[in-house]
């Protein structure tokens, strides 16, 4: 049921977030963990994608409904009701994992 979904998860650099996304990806969703920590962002998707699973991850800050850069996140996009892949302020997710350019 969660195979092959696409699964964003915000607050995921660290303690809970960090952890639903290991785990889903270890069902096999497609993660998107976003933080404001980058750093912390790129281990935790390495770590995924070394043991066969798929991430990618993005840099957004949902405390003010804007990413670190600026850019406006569409409207609902840091409520927790169904968030689609666009709710990731201006990322495709499924271009990302499937290699195809934005």
């Amino acid at each position: 049921m969660i195979a092959d979904k696409v699964i964003i998860i915000t607050g995921a650099s660290s303690g809970i977030g960090k952890a639903t996304a290991k785990l889903l990806a270890g069902k096999g969703a497609k993660v998107v963990p976003g933080a404001r920590r980058t750093d912390n962002l790129k281990r935790i998707a390495d770590d995924i994608k070394q043991h066969g699973g798929q991430a990618v991850y993005q840099e957004l800050d949902v405390t003010n409904g804007r990413t670190r850069h600026g850019q406006r996140c569409p409207p609902g996009a840091s409520g927790t009701r169904r968030p689609k892949p666009e709710a990731a302020c201006g990322i495709s997710a499924e271009r990302q994992m499937s290699g195809a350019s934005p």
